[in-house]
């Protein structure tokens, strides 16, 4: 390499790391200044998303707590899928230890659902019932990441398309 590529490509280092000291710099000052900040539980955060201003503020307070409660409980169940994960690929295999690990898992998710649900009720109890309609639209119209509906037997309506299909066979 020549000196004149060698300080082309320690001038750019310089500034690649100047511009990214810089953007580190903003994001942790803007953090920061927002140390009330929480966030919202990711269980809920599709409800909060579609809602309008005073709701967002009725709710906001509530969120936060739930978040508290949940994500160290999400971090959990994300910890024991983490250590599942290096049991089964582990040489040897563990069998004793994969399926302790698979009941650590399985009690982590429960105890994240039980909780995220309840929060869920006590959420929807606050809100109007087209605001629920519009919730649960969101919920029935997810798309799975296999392709389709997450609801593979539903059409737009919600009704149960398979029982449709069938009442149109058995009318001909």
């Amino acid at each position: 390499m020549t000196i004149n590529r060698r300080r082309v490509m320690n001038w750019v280092l310089v500034f690649s790391l100047g511009f990214n000291f810089l953007v580190i710099g903003g994001i942790t000052a803007r953090l920061m200044a927002h140390s009330d900040f929480r966030p919202i539980p990711p269980s809920l955060s599709w409800i909060y998303d579609d809602l309008d201003e005073s709701t967002r503020a009725k709710l906001q307070p509530m969120l936060r707590e739930f978040g508290e409660i949940s994500l160290p409980l999400r971090g959990e169940m994300f910890r024991a899928q983490r250590k599942l994960g290096e049991l089964m690929t582990q040489v040897p295999m563990d069998k004793e230890a994969i399926a302790v690990a698979f009941d650590e898992l399985r009690k982590a998710s429960l105890v994240f659902q039980e909780t995220t649900h309840a929060q869920t009720i006590s959420v929807f109890e606050l809100l109007n019932p087209e605001q629920r309609i519009m919730a649960l639209r969101f919920l029935s119209e997810r798309i799975s990441p296999f392709g389709g509906n997450d609801r593979n037997d539903r059409d737009k309506d919600g009704r149960d398309t398979a029982a449709r299909d069938d009442n149109n066979t058995a009318d001909r």
